[in-house]
């Protein structure tokens, strides 16, 4: 009784965030060669189109649209997955490194996505 609960609350929660998501009247963003597109939940770097997941464009988009600010693991992962499942603050690191990837020329110094060490992630300030 307790997992069907469960199932039920989680589905309920996935609902009413699709119908009420704040980035689908968002504006689009281009910043250090990235254009995303919320509207269509597109990502083109340097020109090219590059697949990402949802939580991946949530993650890049609240950073590239306050470049410079940092932002912790736990207040990233409380507005990135919003309470949809239980994850730890190493799922911010996984997915800035599969942004790394996708985005920076060199994911090993990477010029867009940066560590604040002790703190959590920032974009670069332009």
């Amino acid at each position: 009784m307790k997992e069907l609960s469960a199932r039920v609350g989680a589905l309920t929660r996935r609902v009413r965030r699709t119908a009420i998501d704040p980035l689908s009247s968002a504006p689009p963003i281009a910043i250090k060669g990235l254009r995303l597109d919320p509207a269509r939940r597109s990502l083109r770097v340097r020109g090219v189109d590059v697949p990402v997941t949802p939580h991946e464009f949530r993650l890049l988009y609240r950073l590239a649209s306050n470049p410079g600010t940092v932002f912790t693991r736990e207040r990233l992962l409380a507005e990135i997955w919003q309470g949809e499942a239980f994850v730890t603050e190493r799922s911010i690191d996984t997915l800035v490194r599969r942004l790394r990837l996708k985005i920076e020329p060199n994911p090993a110094t990477p010029r867009c996505l940066l560590t604040v060490w002790g703190d959590g992630y920032k974009f670069v300030d332009v």
